[in-house]
């Protein structure tokens, strides 16, 4: 990511560009598992890897039925899926062709502006 946030002539970064870093912060806090430290996930170039622990997935939008749909991944009958910024698992549904990830109340999720979600035990379709 590239941000663009310079002092003023002055030398102090404004407050909307403060306010904006501090929210990165915050968001990061939660979040971060999902960014530091991983690789990206080519679904068309990767094979089945047993070094992978867990893959991740962003949606910048709340699923308006709850419901996030995953067509590229395959889990496993005893995966599990979490949400960061949620205390508990989620519920999800393979329905053959996709996946269907069922998020909680949005009230009880933590986290804003973007949802990161944790699937350990997928591999590709």
């Amino acid at each position: 990511m590239l941000m663009n946030v310079g002092p003023t002539k002055e030398g102090v970064i404004a407050p909307i560009y403060e306010e904006r870093l501090r929210q990165m912060g915050t968001w990061l806090d939660i979040n971060g598992e999902a960014i530091y430290s991983t690789r990206y996930w080519s679904v068309q170039n990767d094979a089945n890897n047993t070094d992978v622990c867990a893959v991740y997935a962003i949606s910048l939008v709340w699923p308006s039925n709850r419901q996030l749909t995953l067509g590229s991944v395959l889990l496993a009958e005893d995966a599990t899926v979490t949400l960061f910024g949620y205390s508990g698992e989620l519920t999800w549904t393979d329905t053959g062709s996709e996946i269907l990830v069922d998020f909680p109340q949005r009230d009880l999720v933590s986290s804003d502006w973007a949802y990161a979600i944790k699937m350990v035990g997928a591999t590709s379709r």
